[in-house]
């Protein structure tokens, strides 16, 4: 399909939100067994990095299961959601010179009605934790259904993979730099991000 490439398989994975809604046309269509956007930042978020190893701790609570029933697909029962809290290290920053002042969070989605859109939440304390949650919604039932099809799992359980990716958008300021100067070059942000995956539990109902 132009605009996207295969992700896994029957999953394909779209440069733009454009492409992406016409794969999610295929795959309300059944000719599609899954939909991805790609991270795009559309310029909201400056600096962004995946984060190194070793550089965040990341707790997840709760699960999610989703129940679809084999004689019909699109119709089945969400419950739960998942919980997570992400602890970042601050950047390495210019000690004596530079100051991290406030720490906004951003969350990316990557499937659903809302892939391709993004949020930035209120600033808070740098070294203050990420917490979120986030749960699956109408267009897991579809993959749920088309997944417990395509591996003939009818009366078994699987995994999905319900995604979101979170970052830290870290503001950096120069101490040196009046309060009362505009200029840019006094204040600096580092981004490092974590793409998360919580796995639910489909049941595929005989």
């Amino acid at each position: 399909m132009p605009g996207c490439s295969q992700f896994e398989p029957g999953v394909l994975l779209c440069q733009s939100s454009s492409y992406y809604e016409h794969c999610r046309s295929l795959l309300r269509d059944g000719y599609a067994l899954g939909c991805r956007v790609e991270l795009d930042l559309d310029g909201a978020v400056p600096d962004l990095c995946e984060a190194p190893a070793g550089t965040y701790e990341l707790s997840l609570h709760g699960r999610a299961s989703i129940a679809v029933d084999r004689s019909t697909r699109g119709e089945g029962r969400i419950r739960g959601a998942t919980r997570y809290r992400l602890s970042f290290t601050i950047p390495d920053h210019s000690v004596g010179t530079e100051a991290c002042l406030q720490r906004d969070r951003y969350e990316y989605r990557q499937t659903g009605p809302d892939a391709g859109l993004s949020k930035i939440f209120l600033a808070d304390d740098c070294d203050e934790p990420l917490e979120g949650q986030f749960s699956p919604h109408d267009d897991d039932l579809l993959y749920a259904y088309d997944l417990c099809e395509s591996r003939g799992a009818w009366g078994k359980e699987l995994e999905g993979t319900t995604d979101l990716i979170v970052a830290a958008i870290f503001h950096f300021f120069s101490a040196t730099v009046s309060s009362n100067d505009p200029d840019p070059r006094g204040s600096r942000t580092v981004s490092p991000y974590l793409a998360i995956g919580a796995p639910p539990e489909i049941d595929c109902r005989d």
